[in-house]
């Protein structure tokens, strides 16, 4: 049913293009998520939270732009 090996590719060797990042977000769990709302985490403690534990970002959204070469 599912593919064997790692879940990731090499599509930008696949399409012969470079992808740059544009925008980063995070979907934060609660308590977290409501704790930001209200101001009382600042972005260095939320940085501090995801490096430390597990369960505090719920989705990360990235967007990406692609970068092809000139023929």
């Amino acid at each position: 049913m599912g593919q064997e090996g790692p879940p990731t590719s090499p599509l930008s060797l696949y399409l012969d293009v470079d992808f740059q990042i544009e925008n980063i977000s995070y979907l934060l769990d609660e308590p977290w998520a409501t704790e930001h709302a209200k101001k009382q985490l600042t972005q260095t403690d939320i940085i501090q939270a995801v490096n430390r534990y597990n369960n505090v970002v719920l989705e990360i959204h990235i967007t990406l732009k692609v970068i092809k070469a000139a023929v």
